[in-house]
């Protein structure tokens, strides 16, 4: 149906999203609303937890963006909140919060 047919566009969105790195942080710039609804494409975090070699912790702090960095690395991490905050203004503006990855599905980051 049509949640299938949307989740499917979601993958592909994810899938030819241009990602660079920046400070240990991986950046994800799209051209869309979908941002958020990535969240739910478990392949793409499995995919990125492989290469990044750990848990993920993720931000969405406006459209058209997606921080990702590793979890587990204090520094890494307060450099993603402290960036998630700064860039989190605005019309375009989502959210501050980091989100980390769990077995059971995303928790925010305390």
């Amino acid at each position: 149906g049509a949640f299938t047919i949307g989740r499917g566009n979601l993958v592909d969105v994810a899938r030819t999203a241009p990602w660079a790195e920046e400070d240990g942080i991986r950046i994800a710039t799209i051209d869309g609303v979908f941002e958020p609804s990535l969240m739910v494409v478990d392949p793409l975090w499995e995919q990125l937890a492989s290469d990044m070699g750990g848990p993920l912790a993720v931000a969405v702090p406006v459209r058209g963006r997606i921080l990702v960095a590793r979890a587990d690395q204090p520094e890494l991490l307060a450099r993603l909140k402290a960036r998630a905050a700064a860039e989190s203004t605005g019309d375009l503006a989502i959210s501050a919060q980091v989100f980390l990855r769990t077995a059971d599905g995303w928790v925010v980051a305390p």
